[in-house]
């Protein structure tokens, strides 16, 4: 009912309605009013029970001043059991009435969106959204996960099965098979659930080719396919690439808030080098639903690309969002540190070497090597904006991990990197070269969008040989 209430209020024009992921956190009734309020920063809180009546259902509904916690309206209505669509429709009347007398104008509840009458259908639906819910809580075991999600495809099949023409079910069945890749584990375990999922998901869009849920899904899965690896043929994968890009568009054309499409196409575009367009539609993702699953990656996506557009303004503040919101994240406070080596703050090497401190707990015990290189090396950055070069230089040279340390050699690149920003283009030309010997598929990046830390090396000779320049 909460759910439903939810996506009655939201449809109102005029009214600002926090999500379900952003009220999830707060359904104890044992946090106090005032404070949930002040957290999601809103005016006015509804709050409701359900109480068993015999053959009947109770359902209670208060509305309750955000500033106080105090209740100010209150009213109780029964329905029979066999008929929680019609009580779903009376509560969203009910609240409905309260906030016409609260704001003092009309509030027009709209029209429920295309569904289903069927009331076993519904509960099926209900009930299996509970479980894949139930699955993704923190600290749930794979295997008791992997038994929530195999219960929630259960009762989205049951639900499919009593109302064939209701799309959603079959929409969520496509969501349920997508999560449980995601703790597949071996790769031919990920490939074979991505394709379940995606066989999901192009049966919704054969019933209905124009939904926005369908179309997410499917470009949500065709980008993981394209971003795990799993099609290995370059003129494949390229393929598979434009597919996702053309549904997940597909679908905020059809739906402008479809928050989850802007999400991943965040990430698509970022890794297209297409910053702009990754910096919006992350922005798109976060004006949609601020507290969306997912809302820390989106965090430090607008984050990170508004720092590699240089507007930093809007990187420190998307920085301090992030790191009010998820305190304990090591990238909100590694973002900070990295803030300190630019124009837009002070380079204060205190707070530098703080920072660098802090964030290496905070990642798992066997990251923590690599971390605490890859933070030196932003320190020696601060370092060498405060003036102090050579103390950033003999930092540097403690910060080159080994083979085993870091594979990939990433550490080179930002090694490379801070030389440019100390003025040692020698230097840091050799180091970049290294690091594209490890990591050639790189050159294309670099090729396609020149990152503003190379700018003083852009017309050398030698960076264009590297990244293959004409």
């Amino acid at each position: 009912l909460t759910d439903a209430l939810i996506g009655e209020l939201a449809r109102v024009p005029g009214l600002t309605v926090v999500s379900k992921n952003g009220v999830a956190p707060y359904r104890s009734p044992d946090t106090p009013r005032d404070s949930i309020a002040l957290a999601l920063d809103v005016g006015t809180l509804v709050q409701g029970t359900v109480e068993d009546a015999g053959d009947r259902y109770r359902v209670t509904a208060r509305l309750i001043e955000g500033a106080s916690g105090a209740d100010f309206r209150r009213a109780s209505f029964e329905a029979p059991k066999g008929n929680l669509l019609a009580m779903r429709d009376t509560l969203a009347g009910k609240v409905a009435e309260f906030l016409r007398a609260r704001l003092g104008e009309e509030v027009r509840l709209r029209e429920e969106r295309a569904g289903t009458s069927n009331v076993a259908a519904w509960v099926a639906m209900q009930q299996a959204e509970r479980a894949q819910r139930d699955a993704t809580a923190p600290g749930v075991p794979e295997a008791v996960a992997a038994q929530l999600y195999a219960r929630a495809d259960s009762l989205l099949a049951v639900a499919e099965g009593l109302d064939g023409d209701w799309v959603e079910p079959i929409v969520q069945r496509a969501r349920v098979v997508y999560d449980r890749s995601r703790i597949a584990g071996a790769p031919p375990d990920v490939d074979k659930a991505l394709r379940t999922a995606l066989g999901h998901a192009e049966r919704a869009l054969r019933q209905n080719a124009e939904n926005p849920d369908a179309l997410e899904i499917r470009g949500r899965i065709l980008f993981t396919r394209y971003a795990r690896g799993l099609e290995p043929d370059v003129t494949v994968a390229g393929r598979v690439l434009a597919m996702a890009r053309s549904d997940l568009e597909s679908a905020t054309r059809l739906n402008p808030n479809q928050v989850g499409a802007w999400t991943v196409l965040s990430r698509l575009y970022y890794d297209e080098e297409d910053l702009l367009a990754a910096n919006r539609a992350a922005r798109a993702a976060y004006d949609g639903d601020a507290y969306l699953v997912g809302a820390d990656a989106i965090l430090y996506r607008l984050y990170v690309t508004s720092y590699d557009l240089e507007l930093f303004p809007p990187a420190i503040d998307w920085c301090d969002k992030g790191h009010r919101r998820f305190p304990t994240d090591a990238r909100f406070v590694e973002c900070q540190l990295i803030l300190l080596s630019t124009r837009a703050k002070d380079p204060d090497v205190d707070q530098a070497w703080r920072l660098a401190e802090e964030a290496v707990p905070l990642v798992p015990e066997r990251e923590r090597p690599f971390k605490r290189l890859y933070e030196q090396v932003w320190v020696a950055a601060v370092l060498g904006r405060a003036g102090l070069k050579d103390s950033a230089r003999h930092v540097l040279e403690r910060t080159r991990g080994s083979s085993d340390l870091d594979p990939e050699r990433e550490i080179l690149g930002f090694q490379a990197a801070v030389y440019t920003m100390l003025g040692d283009k020698e230097t840091a030309l050799r180091l970049l070269g290294e690091y594209l010997v490890a990591n050639p598929r790189h050159r294309e990046g670099f090729r396609r969008h020149v990152h503003w830390w190379w700018r003083s090396l852009q017309e050398e000779p030698r960076f264009k040989a590297l990244i293959g320049a004409r």
